[in-house]
């Protein structure tokens, strides 16, 4: 089976991401150059670490560490939400969730969330939370300015086809 039927909207996503190769971040927060370069980092860490989330939810998280600064191909403020719009109907819930609050987990976590409806919000799927923990994670982790990955569309599809 080829992987756009296991996984219809992978052609789409992918040429979304491309855009980033060109998308220079502020070199204070991302020493790692391009959105593209970024996310590839996240992506790999994601893979390398997804033993720790429930085996249903790998693929989910593993495409939202891939996708999760999307909305930087066009805006930097507030990419999330811009990207969660770009990918709403080509993702599961999952993957949408991810990428609408990875942002958000640092105001809840550094204590900035002022409104208990929103904290109550962000925690009230427990296992959501503990994928947004690690996507947060892995964000951070993934701003190395010496590692430059090859981006290699098929090898993504592989290692994503690998998790469903």
């Amino acid at each position: 089976m080829r992987y756009y039927q296991k996984i219809p909207n992978l052609d789409h996503l992918l040429d979304l991401l491309e855009f980033g190769k060109d998308r220079i971040q502020d070199p204070i927060h991302h020493p790692e150059g391009s959105v593209l370069n970024h996310s590839l980092q996240v992506f790999s860490i994601a893979i390398r670490e997804i033993k720790a989330v429930d085996y249903f939810a790998r693929f989910h998280v593993a495409l939202a560490a891939l996708l999760h600064d999307i909305g930087k191909i066009q805006e930097t403020k507030q990419h999330e939400s811009f990207g969660a719009t770009l990918i709403e109907g080509f993702v599961s819930k999952e993957t949408l969730y991810l990428v609408k609050n990875h942002m958000r987990f640092w105001h809840f976590q550094l204590g900035e969330m002022n409104k208990l409806s929103k904290v109550l919000e962000i925690t009230e799927y427990e296992y959501r939370l503990k994928e947004l923990c690690l996507l947060a994670r892995w964000d951070k982790i993934g701003r190395n300015p010496n590692k430059r990955i090859v981006y290699d569309r098929d090898k993504v599809i592989q290692q994503l086809i690998s998790l469903l």
